[in-house]
Formats: C-alpha cells, structure tokens, sequence
C-alpha cells in the first residue's frame, strides 16, 4: 500500500510540473532566450515580438547571427561601415558570386580603397527584426567577417549601447 501511495505521489508531481511548465511556458521562453544569449551572444536574446540584445564580445565588439536569404551568417556590427558590407565568401555562399557581379563601386576602408558590387538581400532577420529587400554591398576583397553597417541601424525604430549591451528595436 505504501509503495502505491508513493507512485500516485510521483505520478501527481509530474502532472503538476508538466501543469506548470505549460502554464508558465511564455515565461520559460524568455529565460531560454536569456540563457542562450548569455551562452552564445551572437545568438542574441529576443526581448519582445521587435527587440534583441546582444551581449559585447570578449574583443569588445558586438558580433551578430543574422539569417539571410534562408542562410546563416556571422556579422561584427560597425557603426563606421556605411553600408552592410558582405564577405566574398559570404556572398558567394547566398549566391552571389563574384563571375557574376560588377565591381563598379569604391569603398574607402582602412585598408585603403576596394572595388565593391551592389546587390539586394531578399530577407534579412536578426531575431525578431526582419527586413525585406535590403541593399548590400560585397566586398571585392577578402575580410575574415561580414559587417552590419549604418544602413541596418538607420532601419530600426532605436538601437542602444548600455553597459556592454546592445539593443535593437524594431
């Protein structure tokens, strides 16, 4: 009798955790959210249906994972790049490869003058945020990571930096 009573017991605390983890499950979200983006800052943690944070990176930068055209790509966010600037490798991993571009734009970088091309991401998302048919630029020259540029910022209602924080809104 004992060893039944001990199995509705368990068999009743599971019901009541799997109750309340259902009851609770929109808060649970954002606490995934939160852990992730702490885990993982390029992830990100989604604030609300048009807000992320991004917590700095170790070099003291803020790096991004954006999808783009259906695909994954990591971006340093850059507040000096006018534009979103994407790596050749980048480009030519969504299909913009570089036999069939035309390099007929220049870019004064720190690495002194480069030749880029015009091209428009179908879709860009970073979290929540998302927008459709943005211009970009590809880089002519090799560089170890696609940047997040001005013409990104300039889209979002407000972005802030607070305490090695940054949050985007939509």
């Amino acid at each position: 009798m004992n060893e039944a009573l001990r199995n509705i017991g368990a068999w009743l605390g599971i019901a009541a955790v799997i109750f309340l983890g259902y009851s609770y499950r929109g808060e649970l979200e954002g606490v995934k959210n939160r852990v992730l983006g702490e885990l993982v800052p390029s992830q990100g943690a989604t604030l609300d249906e048009a807000s992320i944070s991004f917590r700095e990176s170790r070099n003291g930068h803020y790096q991004i994972k954006a999808e783009v055209n259906g695909q994954w790509v990591d971006f340093m966010l850059d507040t000096g790049a006018t534009s979103i600037v994407l790596s050749p490798q980048d480009a030519e991993r969504l299909g913009y490869g570089a036999e069939s571009l035309a390099f007929t734009g220049r870019a004064n970088t720190a690495n002194g003058v480069i030749r880029t091309a015009k091209v428009t991401l179908r879709r860009l998302a970073v979290g929540p945020i998302a927008f459709d048919d943005v211009p970009a630029i590809v880089n002519g020259a090799p560089m170890s990571k696609s940047l997040l540029g001005m013409s990104f910022l300039k889209r979002l209602r407000t972005y802030s930096v607070n305490n090695g924080t940054l949050i985007l809104r939509k």
